[in-house]
């Protein structure tokens, strides 16, 4: 049974780091799309804030798969989420705003799962646990 429970954790984490990695691959393969995005949302500086929110996403992804530093990972991934949310998914900015009003909630969901890994750890199946 005890095996049983960290495979799933292990899943867990990975299936949270996906979302992740894959919002880091398309920021970096839409270099300039995202870029224009964050500069029309008032990011000022937008390219230095694309290259950290990259960064924050791979390696806090990649932190959850491999069980490294996992607590802080998902803390700093958790932190990271609320002003991407605030500012990428504020739904309540507009009035036709079921996409992300739902984003929002994807978010939330996200969030809650990061503090779950950040306050339990990574399970047996990490190299935090070596």
């Amino acid at each position: 049974m005890k095996l049983f429970h960290s495979i799933l954790m292990l899943v867990g984490r990975v299936a949270i780091s996906l979302i992740f990695f894959a919002a880091a691959y398309h920021k970096i393969t839409h270099w300039d799309a995202a870029i224009y995005e964050m500069a029309a949302m008032g990011i000022g500086q937008a390219p230095i804030f694309l290259f950290l929110t990259c960064m924050i996403e791979f390696l806090g992804g990649l932190s959850l798969v491999l069980g490294f530093k996992t607590r802080w990972g998902a803390a700093v991934l958790a932190l990271f989420l609320i002003p991407a949310t605030i500012v990428f998914h504020n739904f309540w900015s507009y009035s036709e705003s079921v996409d992300d009003l739902q984003l929002f909630l994807k978010n939330l969901a996200i969030f809650g799962g990061l503090l779950y890994v950040a306050v339990s750890g990574p399970g047996a199946l990490a190299i935090d646990k070596r």
